[in-house]
């Protein structure tokens, strides 16, 4: 059975929040369960595919570039090659990490969403 609309866009906030958090309290949510970078990304992944797939009109082109340019920056830090952005350390630290907040901050401003306290 899939998720309503309604159930999948609050998923899909609090992945984004998550990424918009500084790093310890991102890597800290979901009631002091520690999570890793890439647990938080396939977060989003996963509720920003099923977010879109469920929607009947498309968010406006502000918003879903807005959503691109973050899943796009995510895909970006892949592969061998990055596997060393993947640690807490470098989530909490490397500017690549900063830019993702700051993507998500953007995404959650162009669709009126709450930002992280």
């Amino acid at each position: 059975m899939s998720q309503s609309s309604d159930a999948l866009q609050k998923l899909l906030i609090s992945a984004v929040q998550h990424l918009a958090q500084q790093g310890e309290q991102a890597l800290a949510h979901k009631a002091q369960r520690a999570h890793r970078p890439d647990e938080l990304a396939l977060e989003f992944d996963d509720a920003y595919t099923e977010y879109v797939a469920s929607l009947d009109a498309l968010p406006t082109d502000e918003q879903l570039s807005s959503l691109q340019s973050l899943d796009s920056a995510l895909t970006a830090l892949s592969g061998p090659d990055n596997a060393a952005l993947w640690s807490e350390d470098a989530f909490r630290e490397h500017p690549r990490w900063a830019e993702v907040r700051g993507l998500a901050d953007a995404v959650l401003v162009r669709f009126g969403w709450p930002t992280p306290s």
